[in-house]
């Protein structure tokens, strides 16, 4: 039997595979251009690991507008709110890239924002957060203890 969060809240055509973060480091080696999207919840992740992982793999950064972005001391090429960065993504950015991670997008914006990139067909995007996106391409479990989520990201990337 499955368990039922991979399943969400929603129907969806298929569901996100579950993210290991040692696997997702491996990828993002990889990759030739990753982009970043960062949003109000940044607070809730490690900033240093974030930091490095960023500047490990030269990735692309975009804050949305949101309250909170700001706070975080990670420097970003762009500036947009959240609809702005999914509307360029939708339209012609995402062929650019070959990874977008979304890190402290509020959840239940989140899920609509990765409903609407499936729609568009917008392949190989990834969520941080410690709760399951269906939508997404890959997601953690939900993880119900933030220190694991949080040691997950560290350990492994």
């Amino acid at each position: 039997m499955p368990d039922p969060y991979m399943y969400g809240e929603t129907s969806g055509r298929k569901k996100a595979t579950e993210l290991r973060a040692e696997a997702l480091g491996n990828m993002l080696n990889s990759a030739e251009n990753v982009l970043f999207v960062l949003g109000s919840e940044l607070g809730e992740y490690p900033e240093n690991t974030l930091k490095e992982i960023i500047s490990k793999i030269e990735a692309t950064v975009y804050k949305t507008e949101a309250a909170g972005a700001e706070d975080f001391d990670i420097e970003a090429e762009v500036r947009l709110g959240l609809m702005e960065i999914v509307q360029r993504l939708c339209d012609y950015l995402a062929e650019e890239f070959d990874y977008i991670i979304f890190v402290g997008i509020p959840y239940h914006i989140e899920t609509r924002v990765l409903s609407g990139l499936r729609s568009y067909d917008v392949k190989t995007v990834v969520t941080l957060n410690w709760r399951h996106q269906q939508y997404a391409d890959f997601s953690f479990k939900n993880i119900s203890e933030k220190d694991e989520w949080k040691k997950e990201l560290k350990t492994h990337f």
